[in-house]
């Protein structure tokens, strides 16, 4: 059955938290904050026109009818709303915005500007929703990843038509998903420093819920790949990698040595791929990308083999954009950049290495050869509000739970009609400058799989 998008009866997920950071959402951006005597999108608006993407391209708009209305006293979408609203508007790079928070680009939203405003509306400290601005008679609004463009009808709010309305307290933008009680399972791999040690640890961790939280450890990595289970071992300045069901007539071991003192740490681990970061012998620092199977060539890929031939000016036009950065290096590589978290999301990151290495952001989409999930259920904006220290969030293919992490520790959290619960179910220490490496998700019978291998090869339940 097709599901039914109800527009605008909406509920964006208000939570009753205590601090308004929304300052490390994306990069490159800047922060204007009005004085409220002019609303930067005050008057009434109507959809227009929407965008439903290839994920919810069977689906079907139900009613294109809601009103939105936004004014100094109150803010009015559909039948949701909120007073005394505080409007608070972002500068950001559209290209890099876009991206690496909704994984579209804006050719395929029309959105021609370089730069646009983020408005993110808050009242009382808690969340209402966010909007971004075309320009001074068009938004955009995105639920559930639909994006929604609204057209402004006039310039100031009409009260008698306020009243008109029934406002509801509590309503839910669509649901076309049933509860589940499928459990779901993340595999987390975790690079750290010990404070009594030189050297880059490396650690997975098994995340399990099914109502309850069940956490186990094990050094090293564990990954899931089409042929099985594998595991890659790391000592010293080489990588391993090998499955873990040892067929003898299909065994591969995948042997990668970089040289002594060569390898500083591993960045990415995918199902089929893997970065580092190395050094050469003029100690210059470089990123690495090598598939799993072919490492042992120490050949890497150059951007363009990964994401087309559009990336290589993608890679140029980025590094152009850091005019410090060009303007200082007369060679490009386009084997020096890799895959980091951001937010809540995975990114692409290339590098110019020199005596002084600076990295820069490139705008393209990580595909799902690279990462096999890379969603959130729930608004980062919103989760900064509620946790002001996280610096990165995971959250279910099941909408269940929400990893969160901060500096210090992973705060687990269940996820209810989108929201976090009020307190953290469980919570885990982090060593120090601990680095995401690995996230791999597992639902329903995989979960109890996945466990049992992780107990199989050594896996310790944590306290």
């Amino acid at each position: 059955m097709k599901s039914k998008f109800l527009i605008f009866i909406v509920c964006l997920n208000i939570l009753f938290l205590s601090s308004c950071n929304l300052t490390n959402e994306t990069m490159n951006d800047y922060i204007l904050l009005p004085q409220n005597k002019k609303i930067p999108i005050e008057g009434e608006w109507k959809i227009y026109k929407y965008y439903l993407g290839e994920e919810n391209k069977n689906n079907r708009i139900e009613s294109m009818d809601e009103v939105s209305m936004f004014c100094k006293d109150f803010a009015l979408i559909g039948n949701l709303y909120c007073e005394n609203p505080n409007y608070r508007i972002k500068i950001v790079n559209t290209k890099e915005y876009l991206i690496y928070k909704y994984k579209i680009t804006p050719k395929q939203l029309g959105v021609l500007s370089s730069k646009m405003q983020v408005i993110t509306i808050t009242s009382e400290n808690k969340y209402f929703t966010e909007l971004l601005k075309i320009n001074d008679n068009k938004l955009m609004i995105n639920i559930n990843n639909v994006f929604f463009i609204l057209e402004k009808t006039n310039n100031s709010v009409s009260f008698e038509k306020l009243n008109s309305f029934k406002i509801k307290e509590q309503d839910t933008i669509y649901n076309s998903k049933t509860e589940n009680n499928k459990p779901s399972g993340l595999l987390l791999g975790l690079s750290y420093k010990p404070k009594d040690s030189k050297d880059i640890k490396y650690k997975t961790l098994f995340i399990k819920y099914n109502n309850l939280i069940n956490i186990m450890e094990m050094d090293g990595f564990i990954f899931p790949r089409k042929s099985g289970f594998w595991k890659l071992d790391i000592i010293k300045d080489t990588i391993k990698a090998y499955p873990i069901e040892k067929n003898e007539k299909e065994f591969k071991e995948i042997k990668c040595d970089f040289g002594i003192g060569n390898l500083r740490r591993i960045i990415f681990l995918g199902n089929d791929y893997i970065s580092v970061e190395i050094k050469n012998s003029e100690n210059n620092l470089y990123y690495r990308f090598f598939p799993i199977d072919a490492m042992d060539t120490l050949n890497p890929i150059r951007i363009s083999e990964l994401f087309g031939d559009d990336a290589k000016n993608i890679f140029h036009e980025a590094l152009k954009n850091n005019n410090s950065i060009y303007d200082s290096y007369n060679q490009i590589d386009e084997s020096n950049f890799t895959i980091i978290r951001r937010s809540g999301h995975w990114i692409v990151n290339g590098r110019v290495s020199g005596k002084i290495s600076e990295d820069f952001n490139i705008a393209v989409i990580p595909s799902k050869k690279l990462v096999s999930y890379d969603k959130l259920s729930i608004n980062w904006s919103e989760l900064k509000l509620k946790v002001p220290e996280a610096v990165d969030v995971f959250t279910s293919p099941n909408e269940d739970i929400a990893v969160v992490l901060t500096i210090k520790e992973i705060q687990i959290y269940r996820i209810e009609n989108r929201q976090l619960s009020t307190q953290p179910i469980k919570k885990i220490k982090l060593e120090d400058k601990s680095q995401t490496i690995m996230a791999e998700w597992s639902t329903g019978q995989y979960v109890e799989k996945w466990e049992n291998e992780f107990i199989k090869n050594g896996g310790e339940k944590m306290n």
